[in-house]
């Protein structure tokens, strides 16, 4: 790509002193722009303080709408690392989220725990969970029939197996799958080969979502070098919802000041959390962030967290 090609085309929220990190996502669209501007700026820039990380939204198309092979912006996270070769030649590790997450006060830098450049960072959606993840389906799909819309099913693809989701489509099996919403790559290592994987797909894919999601499985894992991330670096708010929190789809009128706890609850136990989706879940993004400040919790305890603890009795204290 050259610089007149991706001129205006990405915005830098944030520009960090010498640094090789940057934080990415893709709003192409003022309704998507807005939305992220209004729900998840100003969490993402003070996290990006915290570690010297650049901050940068692409905002147009990476490819012209003309070219045969375009496709539309959920896929152009293949085109990052060869744009942020024009655009930022400093950035050389890049973490890639859409822009429906939130950043927890207390997140740890997420390029301290990518150590195998070669590799690319995902995480999965199937295993290492902190759930039986059968039974957060089954609230899932019970929440949904019996209090979003009755239309829902019970019984849908949200139970297909990874092996399941790569036969679907004719893909290569795997026992694994990733959310395409959260990956870290290297710029030097990975670019050239994702861009090439971007003009792999012809125009007029068809997958079970609509998305990339199956093709961007399948061609990271049939690459090979996985470094697989905790879960806390992209906890499913549907999956927390459902296995902590199932009472949240009773009531739902009732339930603002609740998810507002609930998700500050998760943001203390994750790292980012990721309001996946187009259904009710989704949507409590909005109420959490109309409601609250970041960073929600006090100085004094992100400073305790760090103070050491010796168990020593102090004998009998009572209120």
């Amino acid at each position: 790509m050259k610089k007149d090609d991706i001129k205006n085309k990405i915005i830098s929220y944030h520009k960090a002193d010498n640094s090789e990190f940057a934080l990415v996502t893709i709003a192409i669209g003022e309704k998507y722009r807005k939305s992220w501007e209004t729900y998840s700026k100003d969490n993402w820039i003070q996290y990006c303080k915290r570690y010297n990380i650049n901050l940068y939204v692409v905002v147009e198309d990476l490819i012209s709408k003309e070219h045969p092979k375009w496709k539309k912006a959920t896929w152009q996270k293949l085109l990052l690392g060869n744009a942020l070769k024009v655009f930022s030649p400093a950035s050389k590790l890049i973490c890639y989220i859409d822009t429906d997450f939130l950043i927890s006060p207390l997140a740890p830098n997420v390029f301290n725990s990518y150590t195998d450049h070669s590799s690319i960072g995902l995480v999965s959606q199937v295993k290492n969970l902190p759930y039986d993840l059968n039974m957060i389906k089954r609230v899932i799909s019970y929440g949904r029939h019996n209090y979003y819309n009755q239309n829902y099913p019970l019984d849908s693809a949200i139970f297909m197996q990874p092996e399941d989701i790569f036969a679907y489509h004719g893909f290569p099996i795997f026992d694994d799958y990733a959310c395409a919403g959260f990956f870290v790559f290297a710029v030097n290592n990975h670019s050239e080969m994702m861009y090439k994987w971007f003009f792999e797909v012809e125009t007029n894919y068809d997958s079970l979502t609509g998305g990339d999601e199956p093709f961007f499985n399948s061609l990271v894992q049939s690459w090979g070098k996985i470094a697989w991330l905790p879960y806390k670096f992209h906890a499913l708010w549907i999956y927390e919802m459902a296995g902590k929190y199932p009472f949240l789809y009773i009531n739902q009128a009732e339930n603002s000041q609740h998810v507002v706890e609930c998700i500050k609850s998760s943001l203390m136990q994750n790292h980012f959390l990721h309001f996946a989706g187009s259904w009710g879940e989704s949507e409590m993004i909005k109420d959490f962030c109309r409601q609250t400040n970041f960073p929600f919790f006090e100085d004094g305890f992100k400073q305790y967290l760090n103070t050491a603890v010796t168990g020593s009795p102090k004998g009998m204290i009572r209120p």
